[in-house]
This record gives structure tokens, sequence and C-alpha cells, in this order.
């Protein structure tokens, strides 16, 4: 009996450009049981798919801790903004966040620009910055 996996990956949250359009882009491979690279004696993948994030709050504000406050706080206030004493407050109100589009947030933007990123030493890795976009399309909840 041939069986089959399909192994979604999330590949990466992207804006689009100037046309501000979002893309929540997956792929799918298929992988049988020949043998080949990246699958078991039975077919299933000895890789896992890259965790999926569910967009909260929660996952957000630790990356945020760690790669912004340290330039972006109260006692660091680079461009006058203060992400750590009230984040959402900061974000939503000052329009650095569209709930819902990634494309016209500046902050999603910004952490996903080549060519003036944020954090300014280094465009953060897709899986670090992947959570953030996911708050964002689901509406930049902050409960």
């Amino acid at each position: 009996m041939k069986r089959l996996c399909v192994l979604v990956v999330c590949s990466w949250i992207t804006a689009c450009g100037d046309d501000s359009k979002d893309v929540l882009a997956l792929e799918t491979g298929t992988t049988g049981t020949t043998g080949t690279t990246g699958t078991t004696e039975t077919g299933a993948s000895d890789t896992q798919p890259p965790d999926i994030p569910d967009g909260t709050l929660d996952e957000v504000l630790p990356i945020v801790q760690e790669h912004c406050v340290v330039c972006h706080s109260a006692s660091a206030p680079s461009a006058d903004l203060d992400l750590d004493t009230d984040f959402c407050a900061a974000v939503l109100d000052d329009r650095l966040i569209i709930p819902g589009s990634t494309g016209e947030s500046l902050l999603y933007r910004r952490l996903t620009s080549d060519d003036a990123p944020m954090p300014p030493a280094g465009r953060l890795e897709d899986d670090v910055i992947r959570p953030i976009g996911v708050w964002i399309l689901n509406g930049a909840p902050c409960e």
C-alpha cells in the first residue's frame, strides 16, 4: 500500500510592496514510500512542519521584549516610541499597526525590510517575525 504524506508549510507572511495587499503563502509538497529524502520506510516525514503561530498577543509580546524594547522603551525611547509601557497603545494609537493588514503596518514593513530593517543590526529570522504578522492579520487583538 502506498502512503502519501502532504506537508503544508507556512512559508512566510509577506507584505506585497506598494499595493498594500497581504499574502499568507502556503506551499505543499508530497513524498511517497520510494525512499526519497525526507521520508521514513513507511513514508512518514522525518521532518516536522514549522510551528504555525496562533497570532496572539501572548506570542508577540516576548518577541517585542527580546528584540525591540532595548531601543524603544521609556528609558530609551528611540523615535519617541515606547513599546514597553503599553505596547498596544503605542502601536495602535500611532498607527504603526493597521489591524488586518501587514502591508499597511509600518512596524511589520520595517521588520521585513531588507533596506531599512528593524532592529538596525539586521533583519530578524522569518520564524521570529511570523507570529507578529499573524497577529496583525488576525486584527491585532490586545485582549
